[in-house]
């Protein structure tokens, strides 16, 4: 597996813990987050405790909401 690949596959699997971490490091609540992101709020709650499993589209919209957090270009959003 090339490091790339490595890098993405560490990412999604600290994803619960990632997204966690910036709500909190941002104030936001569960149900806050969960409509940033276009994620349901008890689904959000699921997921962070690791109960929950997402759809790749989920994901997606995860990984974005975090990028746009850290002020990262997010493809196909205007900069």
């Amino acid at each position: 597996m090339t490091p790339h690949w490595r890098n993405v596959i560490d990412t999604v699997e600290m994803l619960p813990v990632l997204v966690r971490e910036e709500r909190l490091r941002r104030g936001l609540s569960h149900r806050a987050a969960a409509a940033e992101i276009g994620y349901a709020f008890a689904d959000l709650c699921r997921f962070e405790k690791g109960t929950k499993v997402p759809t790749l589209t989920s994901v997606l919209s995860m990984l974005r909401w975090l990028a746009r957090s850290a002020d990262l270009p997010v493809q196909g959003e205007p900069q």
